[in-house]
């Protein structure tokens, strides 16, 4: 029995992981873009002269023009960040180093809708930071106002972004070897230039590996530009096919962008594979980390610019999530239990226990099948030759460069239809 199941599983995992990708993704986006328009049936979704005409309107190019440079700036802005981390990581050894690595993983715990309130509570109109400044300089009006503007949208995006940056960079920057920055030692070179012409072109991979990804998740973001833009000045494809699809029901307009949106997105998503491919996997001896608080002792400058960065990134990446704890125990200017008593109340009308239900079993359902169907794909990746495999790894990946706009946007289509 154990071995006629250990000959079927395999298969038919296999089985159910291709239809679930070709009926759960690719079937209802082509019949999305090559279909019908359910409100003028007989008229194609997708057409020539409607791409054309929508192409020429100054406002549709200005949303695309926009959604690139905000998706630039953010992974731009969380390597900036994420660089000195990976440095830090990578030298020093310190109380608390392994927790920091984890925190790489923020950008897929977080739901995005939080990091919006966590953003707007810490540095809101009325959050931390301003009611610090206005305490502290006697201030009437808060002095930082830019959250609800393109600055707010890459404040959002660097917060969930800048940890996946210090996290891929710092990999690599691990395996590097010690015989580099040893041999620039003995022949006298300073550590700058140790670091533009030895680590630099070796981390270069890694760099532009996690700024191409960060630049493909900044692109489909769809929560933090929606609160945090201010309004339709700060509008980007997502936002816009979200509009066009559920609001104005323009079918039309949607498929369009969708489409220009799926160009952008496989792109981005053929640069990263070709990054990875390119990335070399080396593990060799490398220098061993100091322990910071020596380095602090001995009044390193380097050691102090590490712990300067430390205490800012920590800032910046854990006070508005301390933020939302300390908010949600606040009342007035009393510390009280009865948001969260009220909460957890039985009474009539209180969804909270059916939605914690929801999500929770939504959420392990989905993780057991993903699992069980990754394994049936990566069997199946195995048994195909390999001048294939490349192929169908980027069909595979293919959903990962969609936003869950556009794929929510095909199913609604697929429903009306």
């Amino acid at each position: 029995m154990n071995q006629l199941l250990e000959r079927l599983l395999p298969g038919f995992l296999q089985i159910l992981a291709m239809l679930l990708l070709v009926g759960g993704f690719y079937l209802p986006l082509l019949l999305f873009l090559g279909g019908q328009d359910p409100l003028q049936p007989g008229v194609s979704v997708l057409r020539l002269d409607y791409l054309l005409e929508f192409l020429a309107d100054p406002w549709n190019l200005r949303v695309l023009g926009f959604s690139l440079e905000q998706a630039f700036w953010s992974a731009v802005l969380s390597i900036l960040l994420g660089l000195p981390g990976a440095w830090l990581l990578t030298r020093y050894d310190f109380p608390g180093r392994a927790a920091l690595q984890r925190f790489a993983y923020l950008p897929f715990l977080l739901p995005s809708i939080l990091v919006v309130l966590a953003m707007v509570l810490f540095f809101g109109n009325q959050g931390w930071v301003n009611q610090a400044l206005m305490f502290l300089f006697g201030l009437r009006e808060p002095p930082v106002q830019f959250l609800y503007s393109l600055n707010g949208i890459l404040l959002g995006h660097v917060f969930y972004n800048f940890p996946l940056a210090m996290r891929l960079i710092g990999d690599q920057w691990e395996r590097i070897s010690a015989k580099y920055s040893l041999a620039a030692r003995m022949l006298g070179h300073s550590p700058l230039y140790n670091f533009l012409l030895v680590t630099l072109p070796l981390i270069l991979p890694s760099i532009l590996g996690a700024f191409t990804l960060i630049f493909l998740l900044c692109l489909n973001s769809f929560a933090i530009i929606l609160v945090l833009g201010g309004g339709v000045r700060h509008t980007t494809i997502e936002v816009l096919i979200y509009q066009l699809a559920r609001i104005d029901l323009d079918f039309s307009g949607a498929a369009v962008l969708s489409l220009l949106q799926s160009g952008l997105a496989i792109f981005t998503l053929l640069l990263l594979l070709k990054q990875h491919r390119k990335q070399r996997p080396i593990r060799q001896q490398s220098l061993p980390r100091l322990w910071l608080p020596d380095q602090l002792r001995l009044r390193r400058p380097e050691a102090w610019l590490g712990l300067a960065w430390l205490v800012a990134a920590l800032t910046f990446g854990v006070g508005p999530l301390l933020a939302i704890v300390f908010d949600s125990l606040r009342q007035a200017d009393a510390f009280t239990w009865d948001a969260y008593q009220v909460l957890f109340a039985e009474r009539e009308n209180n969804r909270f226990f059916s939605a914690l239900w929801n999500s929770f079993r939504i959420g392990l359902t989905s993780a057991l099948l993903a699992s069980l169907l990754g394994a049936g794909l990566l069997i199946w990746l195995e048994r195909v030759p390999l001048r294939l495999r490349a192929g169908l790894e980027g069909l595979i990946l293919l959903p990962m460069a969609f936003s869950t706009v556009v794929f929510g946007v095909a199913w609604f289509h697929l429903n009306q239809s």
